[in-house]
């Protein structure tokens, strides 16, 4: 079963996405709430808007950059999963476990109709055909 591509990648980004948000959102919670004077009853601090902001924003670029690395991980996935393993003896190849005649696959696998014939070399080595 072949992996679709823009599905885990879409899968990704929205997790990527969601996660950036949460953070960035605990953030400003954090910054507006006082939490930790909240939370644990530590001397109160004023609301600074300009490290949330700032530490919003590194963490908005470093989500940016994971997205862009897991992107291209995913692309390298893919062309490895793209690739079906081929009998070199007999030129089945391997799908699901099971290996099925190539002719097979090519009829399965895509709309086009395939006919047998001979290329150039082999008939010439048959039938000594110019």
């Amino acid at each position: 079963m072949k992996i679709s591509k823009k599905g885990i990648q879409n899968k990704i980004t929205l997790f990527l996405c969601c996660n950036t948000l949460i953070i960035v959102l605990f953030i400003w919670l954090n910054e507006i709430v006082d939490m930790p004077h909240v939370i644990f009853g530590a001397v109160s601090t004023p609301v600074n808007w300009v490290e949330a902001l700032m530490e919003s924003l590194v963490i908005i670029a470093s989500n940016v950059m994971v997205w862009f690395l897991a992107a291209r991980f995913i692309k390298a996935v893919n062309h490895l999963a793209g690739f079906y393993r081929i009998c070199s003896a007999c030129r089945s190849v391997e799908v699901k476990g099971n290996w099925i005649p190539l002719e097979e696959l090519l009829r399965d696998e895509s709309s086009v109709d395939l006919t047998h014939t001979l290329c150039s070399d082999c008939a010439r080595k048959l039938y000594n055909h110019k």
